[in-house]
C-alpha cells in the first residue's frame, strides 16, 4: 500500500523580515498578502491537493503553542506535529520526518510532499497538476524538485538547470544547481532558458530519501535514526529527542542530497509563485496585485514613487524613491528595496546589542493569550492582558507586588484567595503581595484587563504556581 504525507516545514527564523518576523513569531505565522498567515496557506494548499493523506508540520517545540491555532482549522485531513528541541536545517527536518514516518507507517510505501510554510503561491491547477506528475516521478525511482519559470533575473532564489526529458512525462533531469547568483549572471540564464528557479519543494519516497542521506550523509542520518528512536509523543505533539541532534549538522537538504545524487529530477511548475524571503518579495507581490500598502493608518507620499509602507501611524513620505519602511511598536526598519537581503546583518547586530528586540514583541503569547507592558515606573507598571475563550492562567502568587485588575471587556472569572467571582467590564478587584489568585475566562468572547503591578520588584519570574494546565506548575 502507499500513502502520501504533506510535510510542512514551519522552522525558520525569517531574520531578513524583521521587525515583524521575530523568533517568538517567525515569518511563518505573521499576515503578509491576505487575512491569513504563510503557514495557514500552505495547510489550505495541502489540504486541496486529492493527493494527500495526512499533514505532518516540522516546526520548534517552542512554538508548540502557536503551530495548532494557524493549521487546524484550516483542514479536515489529519494533522501530527513533529517538534524540534534545536534546529538543525532542513536536512535534519527532513530526515527526522521521513524516519518518523516510517515508524508510524513501516507496512506502508510512504511518500513525502515538502511545503515549505514561507512562499506565497496562486492555487491553480498548474500546481495541482504539477504534484500528481511529481508523485509519479517518485514512485518511479527520482527524487523530485520543483523548478519555477523565472520572470524576472532574481538574485535572491537558487536556480535548476534542465537536462534531458525521462521516460516518466513532464519530469527532466536536473543538469545543474546554481546558488544565488548575481544580477549578470540571473540576467543570462533568463535570456538563454532552460533555467528556473529552485522552488524548495520536492516530492520523495521515504525509503529512497533515506537511503540517499545514509549514503552521502550518514552522521544526519544516524543522529535522526536515533532522535526519532526517543521520540515522545503528547496527542498530536511528538518531540524529538535532543540529545542525538546536538552533533547533527546543520546542512540544507539540497546541499546534503539534491545537488550531489544522480536520482534527482525536476518538474516544471508553471504558476505564480514567490518565496517571501526578503521586505522586497513582499514589496513586488503587493505590486502585482496592485494591493495597498500593508498598513493600519495614512501614507502621504509627495513626489515619491515605488515605496513600500507598512506602519500602525501616519507616515508621510517626500522625494525618496524604492524605499521600504516597516513600522512595529518598538523598532522601525527603513531600507532600500535592493538592499532588503541586508535586513539579516542588522538583526545579527541586534543579537550583539540588544537581543530582546529579535526575540520577541512588547506584545508577548502565553497559551492562555496576551500581555502587552504599555507603561512603566521605578515601583509600577501596567499590562494589557488578553484571555482568549477557554484561557486559564496558573493558580499563582506574587513575593514582591501587589495587583489591581480592572476588566475593561467581557467577563472574567477571577479566584482571590479561597472566592472565585464573575466580573464584568467596569469592575475590579485588588491582590495583595503573597495572595493566591487565577484570571480564567469560561465565555466564548475574549476577556481584557487593565493590571496595574505594584512593588519594588517587578520582573516575570516573581511568580509561584501552584496549579497550570499548561504544565508550568
Amino acid at each position: 500500500m502507499s500513502k502520501n504525507v504533506a510535510v510542512i516545514l514551519s522552522g525558520g527564523a525569517g531574520s531578513r523580515l524583521w521587525p515583524v518576523s521575530r523568533v517568538s513569531e517567525p515569518k511563518q505565522f505573521q499576515v503578509f498578502t491576505d487575512s491569513t498567515s504563510l503557514l495557514s496557506q500552505t495547510v489550505i494548499r495541502a489540504d486541496r491537493l486529492p493527493e494527500i493523506d495526512e499533514i505532518l508540520i516540522v516546526c520548534s517545540n517552542a512554538h508548540e503553542n502557536l503551530v495548532k491555532k494557524h493549521t487546524a482549522r484550516h483542514t479536515n485531513k489529519p494533522v501530527s506535529y513533529l517538534l524540534e528541541p534545536i534546529a538543525r536545517n532542513t536536512a535534519a527536518a527532513l530526515t527526522c520526518a521521513a524516519v518518523h514516518l516510517q515508524t508510524c507507517y513501516p507496512q506502508e510505501d510512504v511518500c513525502m510532499v515538502v511545503l515549505p510554510s514561507d512562499h506565497h503561491m496562486q492555487q491553480s491547477n498548474e500546481f495541482h497538476e504539477a504534484i500528481a506528475n511529481a508523485l509519479k516521478g517518485a514512485r518511479a525511482g527520482y527524487l523530485i524538485t520543483f523548478g519555477v519559470a523565472a520572470s524576472k533575473p532574481e538574485t535572491g532564489f537558487g536556480y535548476l538547470e534542465m537536462g534531458e526529458a525521462l521516460k516518466v512525462p513532464t519530469i527532466h533531469r536536473v543538469k545543474n544547481f546554481i546558488e544565488k547568483p548575481n544580477f549578470e549572471r540571473a540576467q543570462q540564464m533568463l535570456e538563454a532558458g532552460g533555467f528556473s528557479w529552485n522552488s524548495g519543494m520536492f516530492v520523495m519516497r521515504c525509503t529512497q530519501f533515506l537511503e540517499e542521506m545514509e549514503r552521502f550523509e550518514p552522521r544526519i542520518s544516524h543522529a535522526c535514526s536515533a532522535s526519532v528512536a526517543a521520540e515522545t509523543r503528547r496527542g498530536d505533539f511528538i518531540t524529538l529527542a535532543i540529545e542525538p541532534l546536538l552533533d547533527c549538522p546543520n546542512t540544507s537538504v539540497d546541499y546534503a542530497v539534491f545537488e550531489r545524487s544522480e536520482a534527482v529530477a525536476m518538474v516544471s511548475l508553471n504558476t505564480q509563485w514567490t518565496d517571501l524571503g526578503s521586505w522586497a518579495a513582499v514589496a513586488d507581490l503587493h505590486d502585482q496585485h496592485h494591493a495597498p500598502n500593508n498598513s493600519k493608518s495614512i501614507v502621504v507620499s509627495v513626489n515619491a514613487n515605488q515605496n513600500f509602507v507598512q506602519a500602525n501611524k501616519t507616515v508621510a513620505i517626500v522625494g525618496v524613491n524604492d524605499l521600504v519602511v516597516i513600522d512595529t511598536p518598538d523598532a522601525l526598519l527603513i531600507s532600500h528595496r535592493d538592499e532588503t537581503q541586508s535586513v539579516r546583518e542588522v538583526v545579527a547586530s541586534l543579537n550583539l546589542q540588544q537581543p530582546e528586540i529579535t526575540i520577541s514583541y512588547p506584545r508577548v503569547r502565553r497559551p492562555w493569550g496576551t500581555y502587552e507592558s504599555v507603561g512603566q515606573g521605578p515601583k509600577h507598571q501596567i499590562k494589557h492582558i488578553v484571555v482568549e475563550p477557554g484561557g486559564r492562567l496558573s493558580l499563582q502568587s506574587h513575593e514582591h507586588r501587589s495587583e489591581h485588575w480592572v476588566v475593561v471587556a467581557g467577563e472574567a472569572t477571577i479566584t482571590v484567595g479561597e472566592h472565585t467571582d464573575n466580573y464584568i467590564t467596569g469592575q475590579h478587584v485588588y491582590i495583595q503581595k503573597q495572595q493566591k489568585h487565577r484570571l480564567e475566562n469560561l465565555t466564548q468572547e475574549p476577556v481584557t484587563i487593565v493590571e496595574v503591578q505594584i512593588g519594588h520588584y517587578l520582573g516575570e519570574d516573581d511568580i509561584k504556581r501552584f496549579d497550570d494546565i499548561y504544565g508550568r506548575s
